[in-house]
């Protein structure tokens, strides 16, 4: 899949290149959070990604944050840090 085409809908997403942890699954779910997994390829770390780890973003295609723990914890601590309350707990 290519990794443009999540970026037409403006809006917040993530996007995982190789796996996404449960726990940011169910994060992304529970707050209607677009989740996007691509499969892991050479071409990914050509490009200078990081296996497993998951990209925040931003309505405007710029990445906000990126953490390589596959976990929710950063990308919710990226919201409550700015009091941005739609995805918030």
């Amino acid at each position: 899949m290519d990794n443009h085409a999540p970026l037409e809908k403006i809006d917040w997403q993530v996007q995982a290149y190789g796996e996404a942890g449960d726990g940011l699954r169910a994060w992304c779910l529970l707050h209607g959070m677009p989740l996007r997994e691509f499969a892991w390829s050479t071409r990914h770390e050509q490009a200078g990604f990081t296996h497993n780890a998951h990209y925040l973003v931003r309505p405007d295609g710029h990445v906000a944050l990126c953490d390589p723990s596959a976990g929710p914890d950063a990308v919710a601590h990226y919201f409550r840090d700015r009091a941005y309350r739609r995805f918030c707990d």
